[in-house]
């Protein structure tokens, strides 16, 4: 049992020392370990034992005050998923010779820790003891995740016996959310504001992560997305749907069910969402080794589908009436109907230019709108503030549909009347003689162009891209602009599209519309 000594609840970001007693259920030998576990996406105090003059530092202690020798990591486990979060910091001690054996108990004390910078009922520590000092929680090979082994036989702990020396305990974060600039939460006539890729790992409940969405950042739709690994395990799909349809209310707000994998052949991440979710079993499709784990694959749900292949991922969601957008961890497009043009990581680490990458893969014949998400690790969707690892505003993907159902929603995503921001509700119109973002038009059709840009702010330009490279620019220096134009210089194939800078820097993009055959340059 952890007891949580004091305190029992604190205020946002305040600095307070925790007191907690671990009673060990029995005695424990002489080369005991413990490993105590928190979860790194709430923006708390990052643990460490090297200064006590400092902030956040823990230390163990048994009978006598002896203090037990301490490392602190940070990791990722799916052994002991989903009773504790994936992403988490860890501290591990051991118990040494020398009388200890005859402790019941031991203290953990975290000095000046800083609390999480915003609410929640529950912030916990999760705590496993291995009393006979038999347990190793050794690297995998693969970046930072973990996983017990005995080290006497060298065979994999199972998740029972895991969960059975697992022991937790919590205090309450009371307080406000960071304030966001109602500038952002502006709405126009005809344009639903969502995000479909904000990420719900941590120990919040997806009950949390819509309420964000309907509560602080007013979106009209969003999807609380894990990944299949996690998906999978137990009903923790069920709990997916189920938290969709809860929160989907016609006309107000609309939740779509989805899932992240990364797919085996070239570890693409592609999203996955169902309209109609209720029949839709797991899915699995994944090509991290630690995914891949038959211990894990032990505690997946039985009717899940197992997908080897990119091929067979995109016939499991078609065969239950879903679609698949991608972002920047998408190397390769197929039938991917949207692109995420930005978002709250570093986009560019990966391809040196994410906004440049998508426009040579439209080059190439693929075709997707384009919008704006989050990726959010820490269940706040559309949050305009930095979050560890993610520096930029959260990106927003406006809508044309005709209502905010399930149903107009999805025909307009497959439709691709969407476009994408940073977060400004900068609301973008583009059409060619009525044909609305995301159409297929003749190659020998005329070019009129209808545009209308309506800023949060003053528009430093706009752009009317042509094959992805600046065609017509204008300076309006005002918040709003709109304009008629005509292409006559070519009647090959093309695709156009709007790009708007503001003066605050926030950018927006329009979706393309094309004109002519859709084959793929490169053949």
């Amino acid at each position: 049992m952890l007891n949580l000594l004091s305190p029992r609840e604190q205020n946002v970001g305040s600095v307070c020392d925790v007191r907690m007693r671990y009673h060990f259920g029995n005695l424990p030998g002489p080369s005991a370990r413990v490993w105590l576990f928190w979860d790194i996406r709430q923006e708390a105090g990052w643990l460490q034992c090297d200064d006590p003059s400092e902030e956040n530092f823990l230390s163990v202690h048994g009978s006598g005050e002896r203090q037990f020798p301490v490392t602190v990591h940070s990791l990722r486990t799916l052994d002991l998923y989903p009773e504790i979060p994936e992403f988490l910091g860890a501290a591990e001690l051991r118990i040494e010779a020398g009388g200890e054996a005859k402790d019941s108990a031991i203290e953990v004390s975290i000095d000046n820790w800083v609390a999480p910078g915003r609410p929640i009922n529950e912030f916990s520590f999760w705590l496993v003891d291995d009393v006979r000092g038999k347990w190793e929680f050794q690297p995998t090979g693969y970046k930072s995740y973990r996983q017990f082994v005995d080290s006497s036989t060298g065979t994999r702990i199972e998740h029972k016996e895991l969960v059975s020396r697992l022991a937790s305990s919590s205090l309450k974060i009371v307080g406000n959310y960071p304030a966001i600039s109602l500038a952002g939460q502006r709405q126009t006539p005809g344009v639903f504001w969502g995000e479909l890729h904000g990420m719900a790992f941590n120990q919040r409940p997806l009950d949390d992560f819509y309420k964000y969405a309907k509560n602080f950042t007013h979106l009209d739709f969003c999807a609380a997305m894990r990944f299949s690994y996690n998906t999978c395990v137990g009903n923790v799909w069920q709990d997916t749907k189920d938290a969709a349809r809860r929160h989907t209310e016609p006309g107000r707000f609309v939740a779509f069910a989805g899932f992240e994998c990364g797919t085996p052949e070239d570890d693409s991440h592609r999203c996955a969402y169902f309209p109609d979710p209720d029949e839709v079993p797991p899915i699995f499709c994944e090509s991290r080794p630690p995914a891949r784990d038959p211990m894990l694959h032990s505690r997946f749900h039985p009717d899940t589908i197992l997908c080897r292949t990119t091929a067979d991922f995109y016939a499991a969601v078609r065969r239950y009436g879903g679609f698949v957008g991608g972002h920047f961890h998408t190397t390769t497009y197929d039938q991917e109907i949207l692109a995420e043009i930005w978002q709250k990581q570093d986009m560019n680490m990966h391809s040196g230019d994410e906004e440049e990458r998508l426009y040579d893969l439209l080059r190439r014949g693929k075709r997707f709108g384009l919008i704006g998400g989050s990726d959010t690790h820490d269940s706040m969707p559309g949050n305009p503030n930095p979050e560890p690892g993610c520096p930029n505003p959260a990106g927003l993907a406006g809508v044309y549909a005709d209502a905010l159902t399930t149903e107009a929603l999805t025909g307009a995503f497959l439709a691709r009347r969407v476009f994408a921001t940073t977060g400004a509700r900068i609301a973008m119109e583009f059409d060619s003689n009525g044909h609305p973002m995301g159409s297929e038009l003749p190659e020998d059709g005329n070019r009129r162009f209808h545009l209308k840009i309506d800023g949060t702010a003053e528009l430093s330009s706009v752009e009317l891209l042509r094959d992805g490279n600046p065609w017509l620019r204008w300076a309006p220096g005002e918040s709003s602009f709109a304009a008629e134009v005509e292409d006559e210089e070519t009647c090959e194939s093309a695709f156009y599209l709007i790009r708007t800078t503001q003066v605050d820097g926030h950018k927006g993009w329009t979706s393309p519309i094309w004109f002519g055959s859709s084959r793929n340059r490169d053949e």
